[in-house]
């Protein structure tokens, strides 16, 4: 079901930081507001965003309405699952480094190291350091699905941005 329609907005490559939060009027902010209202109407705090295709819109969504609502005092959490593109990542401006997503699967860093704060107070990223290409493999791990339970508990909401579907 569709909780909120957010127009169309023209970003351009250079800048990544554009945030409809940070607009005094616009039905881009409108409809964050509308899209908080939803998600406050569901029990559930765990949502995936994806697209059929790339590029269509959803990790410019997750960072602004992760935005949206750590300004409103929520505790919240964006995932960074479409690993064939950091661009989530980029626009949170972090170097994850060591503690990646990558390196807990390989057990090399522990789950309390891989939340990652960001320059917004409220706001936590954790992913990837750098692109993989076996997707469908980690998000279907045993280890994965683990992580995913335990960091949802943590968090007022937790906001996947996941591979567009028609790549799998």
């Amino acid at each position: 079901p569709v909780l909120a329609e957010v127009p169309q907005i023209k970003e351009s490559k250079e800048d990544e930081t554009v945030q409809l939060v940070d607009q005094t009027e616009s039905f881009g902010k409108d409809a964050l507001h509308f899209l908080r209202s939803a998600l406050l109407v569901k029990e559930e705090r765990v949502f995936v965003f994806t697209s059929a295709n790339p590029a269509e819109g959803k990790t410019f969504i997750v960072h602004n309405l992760g935005v949206y609502l750590a300004r409103k005092g929520a505790r919240v959490l964006v995932v960074g699952t479409d690993f064939r593109d950091l661009r989530l990542k980029n626009r949170l401006k972090l170097e994850v480094g060591e503690e990646s997503v990558e390196n807990y699967l390989a057990d090399k860093v522990s789950l309390k190291d891989l939340i990652h704060p960001s320059a917004e107070p409220r706001l936590f990223y954790l992913g990837s350091e750098k692109m993989m290409k076996n997707a469908l493999e980690v998000l279907t791990s045993t280890k994965f699905q683990n992580l995913a339970r335990e960091v949802s508990s943590q968090f007022d909401f937790v906001l996947f941005d996941s591979p567009p579907i028609k790549l799998f």
